[in-house]
């Protein structure tokens, strides 16, 4: 089994049923996040399981553009952010606060807070919805989104282990009153999946494995990957938002100003002619348009 063929996700229908599925299997995604990280397994953890929720949320949308999951709390994790785009790029990162002791749960991770999803689709105005974190898991937290926010029945089961990770998401449209009954059955069936199934089973076994009996029709699976949008443009338009003379002492101290892309981190130096040069041309743009 190759990474690549672990990095995709899988869409899927319940015939004449109106409820929908999404199952997204990860390894190089997460195990490229987690380079040069020496995170505590519950903060690898957690990042897998928001890389993989991302994802599965961002194929529930047929938009161009891309969807970004955040946590902030006041737990030891104070931020948690996670982006898939609709052509399948992810990236994922958490900051924890250093010094101290790392809890084992979700909720003692991220305390009290909000969840916050935001679309960001183009030509079309970005959408942000915001909830209480609520719920014992991410899974959980999602779910309450979804009831709070969108009143749209949808369940979510999230594992991560190590540099792998997995998800199921089940979705309901609109319906007539006895398709609770299949809905209910459906969220019982994938109930009896364990998280290990999650992370190990490639997505064609795990829909047989939960869902033999259902008649069912899977689409072609979307390949994902880790990739980050970071440029050395994007980094220089955030430099000239900062005060210029704290940049240029910056520069003048240590030789050069260095910027790690907290996602994939990627390493950016400008050195003092870099800087004088960036702020002088900023500074000559509204000059020129005058």
């Amino acid at each position: 089994m190759t990474e690549v063929s672990r990095d995709s996700c899988h869409r899927f229908i319940f015939d004449h049923s109106g409820i929908r599925g999404q199952i997204v299997s990860l390894s190089g995604s997460v195990k490229t996040a987690l380079e040069h990280k020496n995170y505590p397994e519950p903060l690898s953890s957690l990042l897998g399981q928001a890389m993989t929720a991302a994802a599965l949320l961002a194929d529930t949308i047929k938009m161009e553009g891309s969807l970004i999951l955040q946590v902030q709390g006041d737990g030891p994790v104070n931020t948690l952010v996670a982006q898939a785009t609709d052509d399948g790029d992810l990236r994922g990162m958490i900051h924890c606060a250093e010094g101290v002791v790392v809890p084992n749960n979700f909720r003692g991770l991220v305390g009290d807070g909000k969840l916050v999803l935001t679309i960001d689709a183009s030509g079309n105005e970005r959408y942000q919805g915001v909830v209480a974190i609520e719920g014992g898991n991410l899974a959980e937290a999602i779910e309450y989104y979804f009831d709070q926010s969108e009143q749209l029945p949808t369940r979510v089961w999230l594992s991560s282990s190590g540099q792998r990770a997995g998800g199921i998401l089940l979705q309901k449209n609109p319906g007539e009153y006895e398709e609770w009954f299949k809905w209910d059955h459906l969220v019982a069936l994938t109930h009896t999946v364990s998280e290990t199934e999650l992370v190990e089973l490639e997505p064609v076994d795990l829909i047989h494995r939960l869902y033999h009996q259902e008649s069912i029709t899977v689409y072609r699976p979307v390949m994902l990957r880790f990739r980050c949008g970071c440029s050395r443009q994007k980094i220089e338009s955030v430099l000239i938002q900062l005060d210029q003379s704290e940049i240029e002492q910056i520069a003048e101290d240590s030789g050069e100003v260095s910027v790690e892309c907290e996602f994939c981190n990627q390493k950016y130096d400008f050195d003092a002619v870099d800087i004088s040069a960036l702020f002088r041309a900023t500074n000559v743009v509204p000059e020129l348009r005058q």
